[in-house]
């Protein structure tokens, strides 16, 4: 007999709902769920994918970005509706040529990677990035959705990407990168309370040397003590995705296949007081199941390193 090669099982959301009851006994084989039963597994499934964001530090959704920090600016809001800049992935280049306050156009040395309507920031000569979106590119000039407002000698800085980050669930670390020279420098990571007990948070001038990250509903907010004086510097963070949610009935879960049975079993447990079909004995030992499921896929989910 020949293995089939191929290591890409999946399911998807429907499916996992069919096994959840099938699990809870709340279904038989060869039955169908109604719309009614598969709502409710729906909003039970993505309650519990939620909840699983408090469980752990999930190595596979620890991700890179970089925060473009601001002169003068102690604070950035994390999240897809921020007006702040953040992203994991960007082109960096260059003004080939000078451009004057007031200018909608710029001329850059590569616009490689660079597409209608990215995110562009150029940075100024008063040491502020001035951000806007593309309105289009043509070669290496870029026609810009809003006019400078400051001088920009050539060879400054642009950036440009695509997407901005979801709001993170937790930042691990954050890096002070210099953008000349490449270099990057932990930064020192601050409790609530301590930066609330800062004397003076709004210390212009300064090279950021500590951070603290405060998660809220929609966004997340990132504080960076003392403020930059220019765009010397962009913060590189490691963070904590969300997890995705299952918006259809062919969304696969966004987690690897190592917890697919903790999905099924907790999603049972969960269903089971809707369903009602399970004794004492039955639901107590879909509970212990789950659990051991749950345990195993914690386990998977360390992180393996000397100490």
């Amino acid at each position: 007999m020949a293995t089939s090669g191929s290591v890409d099982f999946s399911q998807t959301r429907n499916e996992i709902i069919q096994d959840a009851y099938l699990a809870a006994g709340g279904l038989g084989l060869g039955e169908s769920l109604d719309a009614d039963a598969l709502a409710v597994g729906d909003r039970a499934l993505n309650r519990l994918i939620k909840s699983w964001e408090n469980k752990a530090n999930h190595i596979w959704k620890r991700s890179e970005a970089t925060v473009f920090l601001q002169a003068n600016q102690e604070s950035y809001v994390l999240g897809s509706g921020s007006t702040d800049h953040a992203t994991e992935t960007y082109v960096a280049t260059e003004l080939s040529a000078a451009a004057s306050s007031g200018a909608s156009s710029i001329s850059v040395s590569a616009g490689t990677g660079i597409s209608n309507n990215d995110y562009l920031g150029v940075v100024q000569d008063d040491g502020t990035i001035y951000w806007t979106t593309v309105s289009n590119i043509v070669g290496t000039t870029i026609t810009l959705a809003g006019a400078l407002t400051d001088d920009c000698a050539s060879g400054n800085i642009v950036y440009a990407y695509t997407t901005k980050i979801s709001k993170p669930i937790s930042v691990y670390n954050v890096r002070r990168h210099e953008v000349s020279s490449e270099i990057e420098i932990a930064m020192e990571g601050m409790a609530y309370e301590d930066y609330q007990n800062l004397p003076t948070k709004t210390t212009e001038g300064g090279t950021p040397v500590q951070w603290m990250y405060n998660r809220n509903i929609n966004t997340g907010t990132l504080y960076v003590w003392p403020m930059p004086s220019d765009a010397s510097y962009v913060a590189r963070i490691t963070y904590a995705k969300p997890i995705e949610d299952f918006d259809t009935a062919v969304n696969t879960p966004d987690l690897p296949q190592e917890w697919y049975d903790a999905i099924v079993l907790n999603l049972a447990v969960r269903l089971s007081p809707f369903i009602g079909k399970l004794g004492k004995g039955q639901y107590s030992q879909l509970k212990l199941e789950a659990a051991e499921a749950m345990q195993d896929a914690l386990s998977f989910d360390n992180e393996f390193t000397s100490v």
